[in-house]
């Protein structure tokens, strides 16, 4: 399927199409994901099963770690291809908007709640750090510089996102 998205690309990527090259009925793959932007999503971004960094014990730590697991997720070649038109038909069908926010926005939620406990547990955070407010600017930095800017060889990118995550975190 990867190879299929990087060849064709997402818009001509059906269904029909992979269960065909993976030498499958249809209807094993939609048991499996109910629609092509899931299924894209769970093999080629992240599948459901995320979680947090380890406990560095420090908030720079942790935060770095997030970072860079986004940015190894959303800058791979695959995904760059994709990403857009994925979000577009994500938007685009309501019921497919609520699985996505169950099963992928809801689980990088926790993440990042876990990763600002401890970071409140440690004193480390300034008051009303709200941790959806975190996890949206984790992802729009990344996004920005992905999608946007669209320079990834920028050698302080990371530190960059990291800074600014931490800018309106810290004590």
């Amino acid at each position: 399927m990867i190879v299929t998205l990087a060849q064709r690309g997402y818009a001509a990527m059906t269904i029909d199409g992979v269960a065909r090259d993976a030498g499958v009925a249809k209807t094993a793959i939609y048991r499996r994901w109910p629609s092509k932007a899931e299924m894209v999503f769970a093999l080629v971004i992240h599948g459901s099963e995320i979680s947090a960094p380890a406990d560095h014990g420090d908030l720079r730590d942790e935060v770095t770690a997030l970072v860079e697991r986004i940015v190894e997720l959303l800058g791979a070649p695959a995904v760059r291809g994709c990403l857009p038109a994925l979000l577009t038909d994500l938007r685009a069908n309501p019921q497919i908007a609520r699985r996505f926010r169950t099963s992928v926005i809801d689980p990088e939620r926790a993440v990042v709640r876990e990763i600002v406990a401890r970071a409140d547990r440690r004193g480390e955070l300034r008051d009303g750090v709200d941790p959806d407010d975190v996890h949206a600017h984790v992802l729009g930095m990344v996004f920005a510089w992905v999608h946007l800017i669209d320079d990834l060889t920028a050698p302080d990118f990371t530190r960059r996102t990291v800074r600014s995550v931490l800018a309106v975190m810290e004590r």
